[in-house]
C-alpha cells in the first residue's frame, strides 16, 4: 500500500497530508538481500525486529542522519535501537513519512494557548488517531513512548511535539483532575518523583527545548482559583 502525498499550505508549514494519505506500514527484514540498500537502510528494534528505513526521511532523524551521510552509497546499514519497541516505531515511522517532503516548523515556547490552535492539522491528527486512541487522553501510552523513542532517535521535532501534547494535557485542570487524569490515587513522595525523573529523562528541560521538567515547575502553575495553567514549554 503505497501512501499519497497532497501538498497543501496549512499551519504556515507546508504538509504532506489529505483525506487520501494512507501511511506505509514498516517493511520487516527476513533477508538482508531482499533490501535495496542504495534507497534503504535497516533499523533493529528492542526486541531484534529488523525493518526497511527509507532513506529519504533519514535528514530527520538525528541518530542516523550523520551515519548514512558519511557512509559509501549502497553501504549495507543497520542501526540497532536498544529503546524503541517495534509499536512505537511504527508510530514513529508514520510521523516521519508525514513529514518527509515538507518544512517542520519548530513549536514556540512557552505554549501561549490550546496546542491544537498552535500545530498544523496534519500534527494534531497525528497525535489524536496515532498516538491517543480516538484522541482520548487517557489512553497516552504510545505518546509517552514515542516520546521516549523519539529522544533516543534524535528527532528534536517529534519529542518537541509530544513534549507538548503531555503539557496539554494539563490545560485547564485542577489538581485533583490531573491526579485522575492519570490514575494517581495518591500523591507522589520525593523519592517516587526523583525516580521518575531518573525514567523519563525526554522530559528534562536541558533535553525537551524547556518542555515541562519537574514538580516545581508544576506547583508554580498551580493558581490560586485550584486550576492548573499551562506549564511552560
Amino acid at each position: 500500500m503505497q501512501s499519497v502525498f497532497i501538498e497543501e499550505k496549512v499551519g504556515g508549514r507546508y504538509d504532506m497530508w489529505g483525506p487520501t494519505f494512507v501511511p506505509t506500514p514498516l517493511k520487516e527484514v527476513t533477508d538482508g538481500a531482499d533490501v535495496n540498500w542504495s534507497t534503504h537502510i535497516v533499523v533493529v528494534t528492542k526486541e531484534g525486529k529488523k525493518f526497511e528505513f527509507s532513506r529519504d526521511v533519514v535528514h530527520l532523524v538525528g541518530l542516523v542522519r550523520d551515519l548514512v551521510q558519511d557512509a559509501d552509497e549502497g553501504c549495507e546499514i543497520e542501526v540497532p535501537l536498544a529503546e524503541v519497541d517495534s509499536e512505537t516505531l511504527q508510530c514513529i515511522w508514520v510521523y516521519l513519512e508525514l513529514h518527509q517532503r515538507g518544512e517542520v516548523e519548530k513549536l514556540e515556547v512557552p505554549l501561549n494557548g490550546n496546542l491544537k490552535d498552535l500545530v498544523s492539522e496534519a500534527d494534531w491528527s497525528y497525535l489524536t488517531n496515532t498516538l491517543m486512541e480516538g484522541g482520548d487522553e487517557r489512553k497516552h501510552e504510545k505518546l509517552f513512548n514515542t516520546a521516549k523513542g523519539a529522544d533516543f532517535m534524535n528527532i528534536e521535532s517529534l519529542r518537541d511535539l509530544c513534549c507538548a501534547a503531555i503539557a496539554n494535557m494539563f490545560w485547564n485542570k485542577s489538581e485533583e483532575e490531573v491526579y485522575h487524569h492519570f490514575g494517581v490515587e495518591t500523591p507522589f513522595t520525593d523519592e517516587e518523583i526523583e525516580a521518575m525523573h531518573g525514567d523519563y529523562q525526554a522530559y528534562k528541560i536541558s533535553q525537551c527545548n524547556e518542555c515541562v521538567d519537574s514538580d516545581s515547575n508544576m506547583e508554580d502553575a498551580v493558581e490560586d482559583d485550584g486550576e492548573v495553567s499551562p506549564p511552560a514549554l
